[in-house]
């Protein structure tokens, strides 16, 4: 059971933006509330992985926090539609940032491998806007015995391989292999 915003008066206050907005599925649901009213089912058919449980407590929890107003019309058969109040209309810039962010992350971690050294990353809002991710990973590689590609990454030395063995056969190796505890 999740925290009532209210009691975590003495918490640190990005603990309680994690609180209300926080989770796989409510930045998803405000994303799709942000351009106007929503039926349950419309929601559901955005987001088919949600289940309807979840989709029902993720609801319920943004309207008791006070990001999202349940509206019963009147009707037979009823009809219930769901919209963001000005709290919840009030995320929306952050929403915005945080799905650019996901797009330059997707670019950062969906680049191929260019061998055992990364290159310098450039990072949104960052002094420079270049971040060194390389000498930490190579640290962790020397302490380890691993490659910092490997490191990086969490992926074995098979993933990692390149011409010696093919991709299939690379990948095959990968999807049977176990995780180090």
């Amino acid at each position: 059971m999740r925290p009532r915003v209210n009691a975590m008066l003495d918490h640190c206050t990005l603990e309680v933006a994690m609180t209300v907005i926080g989770g796989t599925w409510k930045l998803s649901i405000l994303k799709y509330l942000f351009p106007g009213p929503l039926r349950f089912g419309e929601l559901g058919r955005t987001m088919p992985e949600i289940t309807p449980r979840m989709l029902t407590r993720q609801l319920r929890e943004l309207e008791e926090d006070g990001i999202v107003t349940r509206t019963v019309h009147p009707e037979i058969p009823p009809r219930v539609e769901y919209s963001l109040t000005d709290i919840g209309m009030s995320l929306k810039d952050l929403a915005e940032r945080l799905e650019e962010w996901g797009h330059w992350y997707r670019r950062q971690v969906c680049d191929p491998l260019a061998g055992s050294e990364p290159a310098p990353r450039r990072v949104p809002g960052s002094p420079g806007g270049l971040h060194d991710t390389g000498s930490a990973d190579r640290e962790a590689g020397e302490r380890s015995g691993r490659p910092a590609a490997e490191v990086r990454t969490g992926r074995s030395r098979i993933a990692t391989s390149t011409a010696s063995t093919s991709s299939a056969t690379a990948a095959a190796e990968v999807a049977t292999e176990k995780p180090d505890s």
